[in-house]
């Protein structure tokens, strides 16, 4: 079996805050509040960042440069952009990428004409972009930064890069997974509604499952209990195995 590629306490942190963004979506979710995380830390970084400090949704109004760089139609402007490069064609930004208690990076980069473009940030090129000091602010302030290379991991069905892509509603897509799952064990001894049931579910997930471990023990069969519902998952993967992805081999 490879080795873990996150530590415990980040894979449990990194989970709690999976959850948390997958419970805003709950069948009894209450709207949640403003976040105003990305926000505060791009006012505090510029205290101690030289660079240009650029918080995403500052950049609705018009004019502005590059103009793409503003799309009302992406379900998430919480980002933060850094600029790290400045060429004769062309303009980069390291980005923050805040959901919720979660942060990860990506590269942003914009030619002379504005044409925009997104990439993963690799380990080697995360080094070179001098981001220490935004993420010991990001440390301070108690948000999680998913490391560079753990944006390859799987959370059942979708790499962690695909489920909190900014430009894509993933994390919708998935809760309304785990809803329809919720919904077949409304038969289960035990489980009230389909709210408790998804409630179930999630605990599920913060304890170290993952959604495709999910559907794999429920695929043609339905639990009497929600303990034996426990006692399959816990035969079939051992807690935070998600994050020992053989793919990345």
């Amino acid at each position: 079996m490879p080795a873990p590629l996150l530590d415990l306490d980040l894979a449990k942190r990194i989970a709690d805050g999976l959850v948390a963004l997958l419970a805003r979506w709950a069948p009894d979710a209450q709207p949640w509040p403003e976040d105003r995380a990305a926000r505060e830390f791009a006012e505090a970084l510029r205290k101690r960042d030289v660079r240009e400090i650029l918080y995403l949704p500052d950049l609705e109004a018009t004019p502005r440069w590059p103009e793409r760089i503003w799309n009302a139609d992406e379900p998430n402007h919480e980002r933060v952009l850094i600029r790290v490069e400045t060429e004769r064609a062309q303009v980069g930004w390291a980005v923050a990428v805040f959901h919720g208690s979660l942060v990860h990076w990506e590269h942003l980069t914009a030619t002379v004409d504005g044409t925009l473009s997104w990439r993963a940030i690799d380990p080697d090129s995360h080094w070179r972009m001098k981001l220490e000091t935004a993420e010991s602010v990001l440390r301070e302030k108690g948000l999680t930064l998913i490391p560079p290379a753990a944006m390859k991991l799987h959370f059942g069905p979708r790499r962690l890069e695909v489920l909190l892509d900014p430009r894509q509603a993933e994390i919708f897509e998935a809760a309304r997974e785990i809803e329809s799952i919720a919904g077949s064990l409304l038969a289960t001894h035990g489980i009230r509604s389909r709210p408790h049931a998804y409630q179930r579910l999630l605990d599920l997930l913060r304890f170290g499952h993952d959604p495709g471990t999910l559907v794999a023990v429920l695929e043609n069969r339905r639990p009497a209990t929600y303990a034996e519902l426990v006692s399959w998952i816990s035969e079939r993967s051992a807690p935070f195995s998600w994050t020992r992805d053989t793919a990345l081999e």
